[in-house]
């Protein structure tokens, strides 16, 4: 199996494709990402299907819609039973690793990884549950972060990624022949490097943050219509963050906006050092690089922030791959795609047969030319903290629908509105788009039933959440082992 490729999965957490230079944002540095990009092929319309991180997650690895998936927020377990992509590779003789985040919630912290180089970084169990039968409580703490934004001698979440690249470069190493003591394997390999970078809060080192002149961060789009009240989906996520009762100033803004972009070279440095080790390694020939994340960030935009929407920002990702052996250099891919649809195009790329009863469909022929009967279609949903019901929005072509049980749809046009300003939804011109979307929408998707089960499931997750913290402390979390017996000479 010498002639399979490798493959490296370089993953962040909370990046929109919208803040990457190869997706036209012309202030952001991010000078390895682009890099790839040109030697490489972009997927310029790639969704999440869920703008949160666990089940989104979940679903990119499952290959299934997190509604089918029943998994509504970040305490909803992934349960073992849904073959993944890790667990076909490894069917198919290769070596699946994992180093950094992945947010498994539940007792398996594996779903297919042969090995997890490090822990999580945030909780496998159902503490993080959201309760909509309880009055909410703004996320105050959170969105107090945006008012003192700025340099820091060092944070949290850098501790976690420089672990999460300490051994994903050892792993290369260690591909390459230079272990520390179990010998290289002739086996293919999978790696997952997933760091927490861009996440809030809008913290990072004076290095990173002085990359940048706050004079030249660009503001967010404005609203043309700022009278207008706001749609109901759209006020339930600011009430849930208290941005409707945290008045920003620009300067908060501004300098918000100056750490997510520093926070994204920082990401974006470290993609330029893992395809460094493989070049030094003499793997880079052999392995396919791509750069993906599992939602976005609104990062100003709509005068929202972080994810939870389905608006460009929030919900548009990133997906970049590079393989010049097989793959066209500078290739732009319009055609819309999704996270579901990595698990298909792995296995094409690997040779493998495909999987059966998944959402996706694999994108590997879109890479070396047009397909006039790609599907052309994402699906996302949503059902977590941020909302007060379910919504889900479809993107096909041109149009962006959103159903939203209890409330008006709406319909957008983001090829004369990407800004999302306008909604569409309910003029004549334009009536049967919407009926079609839909019906597309409604498509094994019962938001009432949906609403229910959601209410159950949280019920009975805190339960077991509350049942877990009386007496000895229950947890999933993962717990790397490192036999030193066989490390080094022994």
């Amino acid at each position: 199996m010498a002639d399979r490729p490798n493959f490296l999965m370089i993953m962040a957490d909370q990046l929109t494709a919208l803040a990457l230079g190869c997706y036209g944002n012309s202030v952001v540095k991010t000078p390895n990402i682009d890099r790839l990009a040109e030697r490489g092929v972009v997927f310029e319309n790639c969704y999440n299907n869920i703008s949160i991180c666990a089940p989104s997650r979940a679903s990119m690895c499952s290959g299934i819609l997190p509604a089918k998936l029943m998994h509504f927020d970040n305490g909803t377990e992934f349960p073992s039973r849904y073959p993944t992509f890790m667990h076909h590779l490894r069917h198919g003789g290769y070596e699946v690793v994992l180093s950094g985040k992945m947010h498994f919630v539940g007792a398996d912290q594996y779903h297919g990884f042969e090995r997890r180089l490090t822990t999580d970084i945030y909780p496998s169990g159902f503490k993080w549950t959201k309760n909509w039968a309880a009055p909410v409580k703004p996320a105050l703490g959170m969105v107090g972060h945006l008012t003192d934004a700025g340099s820091r001698p060092w944070t949290k979440q850098m501790i976690y990624d420089e672990e999460v690249q300490y051994r994903a470069l050892e792993q290369i190493r260690a591909f390459g022949g230079y272990d520390a003591g179990r010998g290289k394997s002739d086996r293919p390999w999978f790696l997952c490097a997933s760091f927490t970078h861009p996440h809030d809060p809008p913290y990072i080192t004076e290095e990173w943050w002085n990359l940048y002149d706050e004079a030249d961060i660009d503001m967010p789009s404005l609203n043309p219509h700022p009278d207008e009240p706001l749609h109901p989906a759209d006020q339930w996520l600011m009430e849930y963050l208290g941005l409707d009762q945290l008045k920003l100033s620009e300067e908060d803004v501004r300098r918000s906006r100056l750490g997510y972009y520093a926070m994204t070279s920082y990401f974006d440095s470290k993609v330029g050092e893992l395809v460094d080790e493989l070049e030094k390694m003499d793997l880079l020939d052999n392995t396919i690089v791509m750069v993906t994340s599992d939602h976005g960030d609104m990062v100003g935009e709509h005068e929202m922030w972080f994810k939870r929407s389905y608006y460009e920002w929030s919900s548009r990702v990133p997906w970049v791959v590079s393989y010049p052996s097989r793959y066209p250099q500078g290739r732009r891919v319009s055609g819309v795609t999704s996270l579901v649809d990595l698990f298909p195009t792995f296995l094409d790329m690997a040779g493998l047969p495909a999987a059966e009863n998944i959402d996706g469909h694999s994108a590997e022929g879109l890479m070396t030319a047009d397909d006039p009967d790609w599907k052309d279609e994402a699906v996302i949903d949503f059902t977590s903290a941020g909302a007060s019901h379910p919504w889900r929005a479809v993107r096909q072509g041109k149009y962006k629908y959103v159903n939203v049980h209890t409330a008006e749809p709406l319909l957008f046009d983001l090829e004369n509105d990407p800004d999302e300003w306008h909604n569409l939804a309910g003029q004549a011109e334009v009536a049967e788009v919407e009926a079609q979307l839909k019906a597309r929408s409604e498509e094994g998707w019962d938001a009432a039933a949906i609403d229910g089960e959601e209410r159950v499931a949280q019920q009975e997750r805190l339960f077991i959440q509350g049942a877990h913290e009386q007496g000895e402390k229950v947890t999933w979390d993962c717990q790397p082992f490192v036999d030193a017996s066989e490390t080094y000479s022994r």
